[in-house]
């Protein structure tokens, strides 16, 4: 659920994973005199964008002031000041205690026992969680939910059968069934790519056209091992301009952490994308550059 509820303390997963991430704490042992800053929790747009997550298959609308964030325990969809908290909590920077007021995570369990969606749902042992699976169909996907209430917390929690065959991805969001709802109906099913991007966009989308111009004008993708791609157009009916922004993080170096690519697209009168304007922006590791992305490059 996306809301402006706050004082959230502590939240306990089903299956016993705890995330600490309620009541983000200070870390007492930073040496450094860096500050996290922008921490505060800002409401979700009106508008909207869709984000795809390939590696699970999904397509989820986001208000369009969100962002994911890619963390041990899944991808965490977060308003843009929780995301700056919890970015700084796992680079060590002191930031302010407070908690998180709503999220949205997406990720992949264990399925050893190559149980279907309902069956794993049915065997998720938490004594939090309601008895009670509730199906739901939301495109070609059977989806199972069940509903989790620890101390007055409540999350709801969905999964279903991936791609991949034995593999099941939950869907939890911080509220009721009716909340988990309002999420699933913001998600659609889409191909897992091989490995090439290209597959999975049409021959005129401008991601795909995005990716062609950085890769035939030297850019380095595909370096880091978390990637987001997002478009945005000026309009829903036959747009004409499109800003797409890809961000890799993860990379195996001691000065940079990420870079950005914001790329400018605008259709010519055939009808077709092109690259019209590319800005990079990059991110550092503690102590070696700005800790958010900036025109600056790392030392």
């Amino acid at each position: 659920m996306i809301n402006a509820k706050r004082g959230i303390a502590k939240v306990c997963l089903a299956g016993g994973v705890v995330l600490s991430m309620m009541g983000v704490l200070r870390s007492p042992s930073v040496a450094s005199q860096e500050v996290c800053e922008g921490t505060d929790f800002e409401a979700p747009a009106a508008t909207s964008r869709t984000i795809k997550f390939q590696e699970y298959g999904l397509q989820v609308k986001i208000p369009s002031n969100f962002r994911p964030l890619e963390r041990d325990s899944g991808t965490w969809i977060l308003d843009p000041g929780t995301f700056n908290l919890l970015q700084c909590t796992d680079q060590g920077i002191p930031g302010p205690g407070r908690g998180i007021e709503s999220f949205e995570i997406i990720r992949r369990r264990p399925n050893p026992q190559k149980l279907s969606a309902k069956e794993f749902a049915l065997q998720v042992d938490d004594s939090h969680l309601s008895p009670e699976v509730m199906s739901h169909r939301i495109g070609d996907l059977e989806i199972y939910s069940r509903a989790h209430d620890r101390g007055g917390i409540e999350i709801s929690y969905a999964w279903f059968q991936g791609s991949g065959g034995n593999e099941i991805i939950e869907l939890s969001t911080q509220g009721t069934q009716v909340d988990l709802l309002a999420l699933l109906n913001r998600v659609e099913s889409m191909p897992i790519a091989d490995g090439t991007l290209s597959n999975v966009h049409q021959s005129n989308d401008p991601i795909e056209i995005a990716i062609k111009a950085l890769r035939e004008g030297g850019g380095s993708f595909g370096w880091g091992r978390r990637r987001e791609i997002i478009a945005e157009h000026e309009s829903l009916e036959n747009p004409q301009r499109s800003v797409v922004t890809i961000t890799e993080e993860g990379f195996m170096d001691d000065s940079v952490k990420g870079h950005r690519y914001i790329l400018q697209l605008q259709k010519d009168p055939e009808g077709k994308w092109a690259v019209t304007d590319i800005q990079k922006s990059w991110v550092c590791r503690l102590g070696r550059g700005s800790q958010v992305y900036a025109q600056k490059l790392c030392h």
